[in-house]
């Protein structure tokens, strides 16, 4: 005889009985089993019954980057997360000139064996740039550490906001805690000195990063790619390598992770004006980060929570392109407010266009939603992708079941304040 098993009170352990009733879904997908759960006194075997389809719950906005974007005063910072100016002044220059707010101190970094690549982490700025440098700014409001760690020959990864070197050491040798061997284990760097890894240009990694541990952040378009296209590099011309970036960022976003997506110069930032590619494609990839001021500190905490902005930027001058004023979340309604077109990608496939997506209509296991807003010039501003789960899902892990019930009964003690916890708790019962 089969038994249909519920989400049980359990009193005696602390679980609110109320939050039972939050989870009747399951209640609903056990009884839609029934034939499979037998009732009957006969001990005359019944016929294997046709397996039901599972009962799949409404989705909702899990995760949300710009949450806690405070629009009418939002502070919107122009960044740069991966071009290779170093130290050299004449190089940040013309990023000063060509309007950027934040920049890294960066280049090739973290192998003893290259001589290309630094030895030590270039910071703090004041250190490396000259104090009537610094003062000249016009534009620049702060600097941010930064590399590209080159030690995997295959994936090369950026660091942003770490203080501490980073070097690249073989296998074999005992490493200190700011080495590493592998791509996986640079990834992990930040969790022990801050900051975020991103992967860099993975336009020919497509079967390796899927498996990464930790990966937090992706390039989703690099100028590097663009510009070589532009030159007729026989490596570039027979394929788009920034459409492959893309697809990459939705491929690893419909596995559920959180991953951000950065737009990033790598090589062709402003100074690369002699380089024989068209003016358009020079400078074409920038962050616009939504800070709730104008400081680093708020820079890099927007930046590491998503609220920003990823921008292909193919015009000139720069900065013609949309602009977005607000996003707004409400219920199962994601609307955003601006002056261009939106079109929103679930899965790699475009399922809506509009400024308001009701993600009710959603193919019901998709795990994100992202949208690009396009305007009348030849630019598309990337906006973060939207977690999704199953309502009454609080861990995550696009599943339903006891353990959603555990975390809601200590929230509802007010024994946990995880923030995504507590709204997944609210969008099926509110919490006192």
């Amino acid at each position: 005889m089969g038994v249909c098993i519920f989400p049980r009170r359990r009193d005696a352990s602390g679980v609110d009985n109320s939050w039972t009733m939050a989870f009747r879904p399951l209640a609903i997908a056990c009884s839609l089993a029934l034939a499979g759960c037998g009732g009957g006194g006969s001990d005359v075997p019944s016929p294997e019954p046709e397996p039901n389809p599972p009962v799949l719950l409404p989705l909702r906005v899990y995760e949300n980057p710009y949450a806690e974007v405070d629009w009418p005063n939002v502070a919107r910072l122009k960044g740069q997360h991966h071009d290779h100016a170093g130290t050299r002044e004449a190089r940040i220059s013309v990023y000063d000139d060509a309007g950027y707010d934040a920049m890294p101190i960066m280049d090739y970094s973290g192998v003893p064996s290259l001589d290309y690549t630094w030895k030590e982490r270039r910071w703090p700025a004041e250190s490396w740039l000259t104090a009537t440098f610094l003062g000249s700014l016009k534009n620049i409001r702060f600097f941010f550490p930064a590399g590209e760690e080159v030690g995997d020959g295959h994936n090369h990864i950026t660091t942003s906001f770490i203080e501490q070197y980073l070097e690249f050491a073989p296998a074999s040798q005992t490493k200190e805690p700011w080495q590493y061997s592998t791509a996986q284990e640079l990834l992990g760097m930040p969790s022990k000195f801050g900051g975020v890894a991103c992967l860099a240009h993975p336009w020919n990694s497509v079967t390796d990063f899927d498996s990464f541990e930790g990966l937090a952040c992706v390039e989703i378009f690099n100028a590097y790619g663009e510009a070589k296209r532009q030159l007729g590099d026989p490596n570039f011309t027979k394929f788009d390598a920034n459409e492959v970036l893309v697809g990459n960022w939705d491929r690893v976003l419909s596995r559920g992770r959180r991953v951000i997506g950065i737009a990033v110069n790598d090589h062709f930032g402003p100074g690369a004006i002699n380089s024989g590619v068209p003016h358009e494609f020079i400078d074409s990839g920038y962050v616009v980060v939504l800070a709730r001021e104008a400081t680093s500190a708020a820079y890099e905490d927007a930046f590491l929570k998503g609220a920003f902005f990823a921008v292909r930027d193919f015009e000139y001058p720069k900065e013609q392109g949309p602009q977005i004023q607000s996003i707004e979340v409400a219920g199962s309604k994601i609307t955003i407010e601006s002056d261009g077109s939106v079109r929103w990608i679930t899965d790699g496939v475009e399922v809506a266009q509009g400024a308001t997506l009701d993600i009710a209509a959603l193919p019901r296991r998709s795990a994100y939603v992202r949208a690009e807003v396009t305007g009348p010039k030849n630019v598309v501003v990337y906006v973060q992708a939207f977690s999704l789960r199953p309502l009454g899902d609080v861990d995550g892990d696009f599943d339903v079941d006891e353990i959603d019930t555990l975390i809601c009964g200590r929230v509802s003690r007010n024994e946990e304040s995880n923030p995504v916890y507590v709204d997944a708790c609210r969008a099926v019962q509110p919490v006192p």
